[in-house]
């Protein structure tokens, strides 16, 4: 890193409190170009599922981006240190270029929008209210034989309600 560069790390670190040792520079410039991307271009939500054989429907926390630039997408994926998993968008008449969807889900969304929420504006209200979501309404935990208690069922849903309003 040169002198420049030094200085402006320096002073980052000072108002943000992010770098101090923890984060390269150029770590930390991914990380808030991602937010910056993630602004413009990110759905954050909390998707439902319910099946037929099922009492309660599945929850899940998603971050995606859909993009005509997959150069941009794979940007995106390693400054927070994701599996590059994209899927093609089926091509309409009324696109000029095809396009491709990243999602990230569950544990891997919780920790990205953890990466992501100190630099984030327009969504940050958004990544709040998911990681809230996340930990309250226990989504890391998987019900087993005797399933959850009816109240993580009515705070998951409250959350998919609420995220899903905030759009």
């Amino acid at each position: 890193m040169d002198f420049t560069s030094a200085i402006i790390a320096s002073e980052i670190a000072d108002v943000h409190g992010q770098i101090a040792g923890s984060l390269s520079f150029q770590r930390f410039i991914d990380i808030v170009w991602a937010a910056g991307f993630a602004d413009g271009e990110a759905c954050i939500h909390i998707s439902k599922t319910q099946l037929k054989d099922r009492a309660n429907p599945t929850y899940r926390l998603v971050v995606s981006l859909c993009q005509n630039h997959l150069g941009s997408l794979r940007r995106f994926a390693r400054a927070l240190d994701l599996p590059e998993r994209f899927y093609d968008v089926k091509r309409t008449a009324t696109m000029n270029r095809d396009a491709m969807t990243f999602i990230v889900c569950d544990k891997k969304a919780y920790h990205a929008l953890h990466l992501l929420l100190p630099y984030l504006t327009r969504k940050a209200p958004e990544a709040r209210m998911a990681i809230e979501a996340y930990e309250v309404g226990q989504m890391d935990v998987h019900p087993g034989a005797n399933g959850h208690h009816a109240r993580v069922w009515k705070v998951r849903e409250k959350y998919y309600r609420k995220l899903r309003n905030m759009k």
